[in-house]
């Protein structure tokens, strides 16, 4: 069984509400991510940005903001919709997707650290998709919570976040709960059968 955060979020019931608004914030960045994941293979992109002046506006100050703000430009390229799983023990498998993943190693000046960059809405601590993005990283590498910290960005608005191991064991209690309540047997309901009372039986003719 394969669970993504969308599936997290319907198991621990997450008001409709708060997912709409994170799905409506989400919507404008997603013509972004497909013109960075062009740029990344090379492809042109210029035709896009002339096409679309409001696109153009968010391609140039997301390409300031991310790198100046992230400093590790020099330290190779950003993962662009990276994914990531995790087989568990008891064989269900849970994935993320990461818009822009920054890695860095440890050198003798700076302690290794790990930006996750997302496009669009606010960092939501209610839903799973940012909660599961964060908890995925320590469990699929040896970056500790403390080295990794979460961007959302939008062309407004710009909220980081800071993972840490506190929260990494909160997000564990909860999964464990959730998973377990997922593996429990539902109780078969079985029909009732409704008898005819003495006076709908008619009586039969021999």
């Amino acid at each position: 069984m394969r669970l993504s955060a969308a599936q997290l979020d319907l198991l621990s019931g997450v008001p409709p509400s708060a997912l709409e608004q994170l799905d409506t914030d989400a919507d404008p960045s997603r013509g972004l991510l497909l013109l960075l994941q062009q740029q990344e293979l090379g492809l042109p992109v210029a035709n896009f940005l002339v096409a679309d002046v409001l696109l153009c506006q968010w391609f140039q100050a997301f390409q300031v903001q991310a790198f100046q703000t992230v400093g590790l430009a020099g330290q190779g390229e950003p993962l662009l919709n990276h994914k990531r799983s995790l087989k568990r023990a008891d064989g269900i498998w849970l994935s993320a997707s990461y818009d822009l993943l920054f890695l860095s190693e440890r050198s003798e000046l700076e302690a290794e650290q790990v930006e996750i960059w997302r496009l669009g809405g606010p960092v939501s601590v209610q839903s799973w998709r940012d909660r599961l993005a964060l908890y995925l990283l320590p469990e699929t590498s040896a970056y500790e919570p403390e080295a990794i910290r979460l961007t959302v960005w939008s062309p407004t608005h710009t909220q980081t976040h800071c993972y840490s191991r506190a929260a990494h064991q909160q997000t564990q209690v909860e999964l464990e709960r959730l998973l377990q309540r997922l593996q429990q047997p539902q109780p078969v309901e079985s029909e009732v059968l409704e008898l005819p009372t003495l006076a709908e039986i008619q009586e039969i003719p021999l």
